[in-house]
């Protein structure tokens, strides 16, 4: 069913644009955004055959989907007392993979083989083909906002003052499929017998060998200052600090 010539594909697009917008002599505003997705079909890695041509056997599907989307807007403006710069950044990737990998069975056997048999005993009976393959995900979206007052060029002293926030969420997981899976085979039995909660029956999505899904958030904000005073030409005596919170949590299942 994946047999097929020119196996490995892959395209890439990408849209860039931005737009300025003044305000006035003082004050403007820039919107930019990007996206680029790739999109890939079979698997890169071959095996040299006889006849010279590399050859790549797989036995079930394989292919990647990447998305990247950035935004962000910039306002910059005179207050007076100072320069004003105030930016606000968007990221989103969402990342999809499936991968193959069949040639794992060679290195377990029997404990694959167990698994699509109703048996693992010597005499391996009504096995099925122990075609393997995962599925991963991975969603990652981020805000971030800056705002920072500086004083304007010239003169001995220049200062700087602002804040800055950011959030960022982290969404992943993979599913490990074995479409030939005997859940009543003997091996099957036993491991689940180790894996789930005893109290609890187990509850395996179909073809469905192992799971997992998980979650990051990511929290910060900081406020900073700079001042600095020019000695001479040469020398300039720079001070500056900032301080910032961070939160982090993550769960799994």
């Amino acid at each position: 069913a994946w047999a097929g010539n020119d196996y490995n594909r892959d395209s890439s697009e990408g849209v860039r644009a931005a737009l300025l917008h003044k305000f006035s002599d003082d004050w403007k505003l820039t919107l930019q955004g990007e996206y680029q997705q790739q999109t890939a079909r079979g698997a890169w890695d071959q095996n040299p055959s006889v006849d010279g041509f590399h050859n790549v056997a797989r036995f079930g599907p394989e292919s990647l989907e990447f998305h990247n989307r950035l935004f962000s807007l910039t306002v910059e403006g005179d207050t007076g007392i100072g320069d004003l710069i105030y930016a606000l950044g968007y990221w989103n990737r969402a990342d999809h993979q499936i991968n193959e990998y069949s040639e794992y069975v060679y290195y377990q056997a029997l404990p694959l083989q167990g698994l699509t048999c109703e048996t693992y005993s010597p005499a391996f009976t009504n096995c099925s083909a122990p075609t393997m393959y995962y599925d991963y995900h991975d969603h990652v979206e981020r805000w971030s906002q800056e705002v920072r007052l500086q004083s304007k060029p010239g003169g001995t002293w220049h200062w700087t003052v602002g804040g800055y926030w950011e959030m960022t969420k982290d969404k992943y997981g993979s599913i490990y499929a074995m479409p030939g899976i005997n859940f009543a085979g003997q091996l099957a039995v036993e491991d689940f017998a180790n894996y789930y909660d005893p109290l609890l029956p187990p509850s395996p999505l179909p073809s469905e060998w192992y799971s997992s899904s998980s979650r990051v958030d990511d929290h910060q904000v900081a406020g900073f200052g700079e001042l600095t005073a020019d000695v001479n030409k040469k020398l300039s005596v720079v001070i500056g600090a900032r301080e910032f919170r961070a939160r982090h949590s993550s769960s799994s299942d």
